[in-house]
C-alpha cells in the first residue's frame, strides 16, 4: 500500500505529521547504518504502529503526549 505524503500532511495535525517525520527519520537513519537487527526491529515496531494508528477512523480525535 502507497501513502501520498501529501494526502496525510493535510489530514492530521502540524504536531501528529511531526512525529510522523521523527518516526520516519529514525527509521531511515537505522536502514543507512546497516545496522540489520535495529533496521528490522525499527522496521517492525514503527512502520505498521504509525499507518495503523494513522489509518485509524479516530484519528483526528487522539491527543499525542
Amino acid at each position: 500500500m502507497k501513502h501520498n505524503t501529501m494526502d496525510i500532511k493535510s489530514s492530521i495535525s502540524p504536531k501528529e505529521y511531526g512525529l510522523l517525520m521523527h518516526m520516519t527519520s529514525l527509521y531511515q537513519q537505522l536502514i543507512e547504518q546497516k545496522n540489520f537487527g535495529a533496521t528490522v526491529l525499527a522496521s517492525v515496531m514503527s512502520r505498521p504502529a504509525i499507518w495503523a494508528f494513522i489509518e485509524t477512523p479516530k484519528f483526528g480525535n487522539r491527543e499525542l503526549c
